[in-house]
């Protein structure tokens, strides 16, 4: 029996489904199953979508004469404290930090750029929480007793 075209098209075409699917299927089971496939999904379409805004953002900055932001350039005209020209030249999030820490003191406290300013941060921040540490043994006047085992073995008669 002699297979016509069609019937083999047919049978191509049922192979070809066969592979993609079981391509399809190692691809998912690579990615951690359904839900890493899914999660993979949804992180690409963020990163499209953030993409577009960003790409739309400049687009339009660049129209109206907005030059884009650099690195370098931003950090130089932070340090030299000029802070228009830092304004074009950082991105929003580097120049808010940066201008509100002249402005204001630092506001960096946990995410500090340096070694030394995040050794800083965490010292003040143990120094102010050792004031009402409730674990301290100085603010309690019965030394971890109860009222009355501390006159029980002070010998107080208050």
């Amino acid at each position: 029996m002699k297979a016509s075209g069609d019937a083999k098209l047919i049978a191509l075409a049922v192979l070809a489904g066969a592979g993609a699917l079981w391509w399809i299927s190692r691809q998912v089971n690579n990615m951690g199953g359904i839900g890493g496939a899914a999660e993979s999904l949804a992180a690409g379409a963020i990163r499209a979508v953030e993409g577009a805004a960003v790409g739309t953002v400049k687009g339009i900055g660049s129209m109206v004469g907005i030059p884009d932001t650099n690195q370098t350039k931003c950090q130089a005209d932070m340090a030299a404290g000029r802070w228009l020209d830092a304004s074009f030249s950082c991105p929003a999030g580097t120049f808010i930090n940066g201008a509100g820490g002249a402005a204001f003191g630092s506001t960096v406290i946990w995410g500090a750029e340096s070694d030394d300013a995040k050794a800083l941060e965490a010292a003040r921040a143990r120094a102010q929480f050792a004031l009402t540490d409730p674990r301290r043994v100085d603010l309690d006047p019965f030394m971890g007793m109860s009222p009355e085992e501390y006159r029980m073995y002070s010998g107080s008669t208050w």
